[in-house]
């Protein structure tokens, strides 16, 4: 793999809120055709070092708020889901380099 060791993937499952207790070591988040509708509304608070964030092939309509507060975020990839928006400070998303965000 791409980044051995270092990657947590969970395909086809519903998130899993335990998940967020280890969070701040967590760098890389695979999350695709997992059928989520949304992701907790705290769950960028629980993740101060992720880089890579890969939510593709999902239903969700929204980000919460609580994204603004990844700002070791490199990549995002939230190809289609079904966002109408974008959360209002994604700009605090200061290290944020790849944004994939196409229907």
């Amino acid at each position: 793999t791409k980044y051995p060791g270092k990657m947590l993937s969970l395909e086809r499952l519903a998130f899993p809120r335990t998940l967020m207790l280890g969070g701040s070591c967590v760098k890389y988040l695979n999350l695709a055709c997992c059928r989520m509708e949304e992701l907790p509304p705290t769950f960028g608070d629980y993740f101060p070092n992720l880089q890579e964030l890969t939510i593709n092939d999902n239903r969700l309509t929204a980000l919460p708020s609580s994204f603004t507060n990844l700002t070791a975020l490199v990549t995002l990839d939230a190809s289609n889901n079904k966002l109408i928006a974008l959360p209002e400070n994604i700009g605090k998303c200061s290290e944020l380099e790849h944004l994939i965000i196409s229907n």
